[in-house]
């Protein structure tokens, strides 16, 4: 029996400390309990899985300082954001159909806008939707608000583009999904908390994008030379690059080899 070589994985750098907070894992079983009180999830067998996943833990850990009420805020959005995309459209009836997609993301576009409107009044999502904003308006300045409703705006649009590629068989050249990617992963909304949670205000920002850095990690067709089957992407007031982890290095998105490769969207 060949033992082969063995696998050496660098150490992953980054220069800023954990901060754990005592009270994670209570607002991390809030969450589930949220959304299961919402009734996003009837099948107990995904409900399970959700659980097992613990999506709203990254939330106190990402957010260390937070005012306890409004961090909740933020985990229970978290588990929002992943029971709407896969019920939905990842394992859902929506994600190869852009009319119906587009007809259902527009409607809970108005939702979140304009929550009082009797829009999709049996929807879970729409129910909790509404109740995300009304948390959110409790304790936001208007412009913290529509930041928030206009990062939710951007998510829908990038979900009912996402579907519209996956109904028609196309798969987009690096330029496209990028954009279509910075709205359906859902980073708007999510970072559009910062400030908001802990308990500060940044006046003057932009209510959309600007200001803000965050990265996805996005699959190749084939190996490419010095970054393997997936490149990491780090988006910056409107600026994109390319990140090699391993090396700590990085170089612009513009770069030719880049622009010619198409990639998935599945995830």
């Amino acid at each position: 029996m060949s033992t082969g070589t063995a696998l050496t994985i660098p150490v992953f750098y980054c220069p800023i400390p954990p901060a754990n907070r005592p009270d994670a894992q209570d607002v991390e079983q809030k969450a589930l309990e949220w959304i299961t009180e919402m009734g996003a999830y009837a099948d107990g067998r995904r409900l399970d899985a959700l659980a097992a996943a613990q999506a709203g833990i990254v939330i106190p850990q990402a957010m260390p300082h937070a005012f306890p009420d409004r961090l909740q805020i933020a985990a229970d959005f978290m588990y929002w954001g992943f029971t709407f995309d896969d019920c939905h459209f990842e394992e859902g009836a929506l994600g190869d159909r852009p009319g119906e997609a587009i007809e259902f993301l527009g409607t809970m576009s108005r939702v979140v806008e304009a929550p009082w409107a009797p829009l999709l009044p049996a929807n879970p999502w729409a129910r909790a939707l509404r109740d995300l904003r009304r948390r959110v308006d409790a304790c936001a300045t208007y412009e913290q608000s529509q930041r928030w409703v206009c990062g939710m705006q951007t998510l829908f649009s990038g979900l009912a583009w996402e579907t519209c590629h996956r109904g028609r068989g196309v798969c987009p050249d690096v330029d496209t999904y990028l954009m279509i990617r910075r709205g359906s992963i859902g980073m708007e909304p999510l970072t559009a908390l910062n400030d908001l949670v802990d308990g500060y205000v940044l006046p003057g920002r932009p209510s959309c994008t600007g200001g803000r850095t965050w990265t996805t990690s996005v699959p190749l067709p084939a190996r490419q030379p010095r970054l393997g089957r997936r490149i990491t992407l780090q988006f910056e007031s409107g600026s994109i690059r390319v990140l090699n982890l391993r090396t700590k290095s990085s170089w612009p998105l513009t770069s030719t080899w880049a622009r010619s490769k198409p990639i998935s969207t599945r995830r």
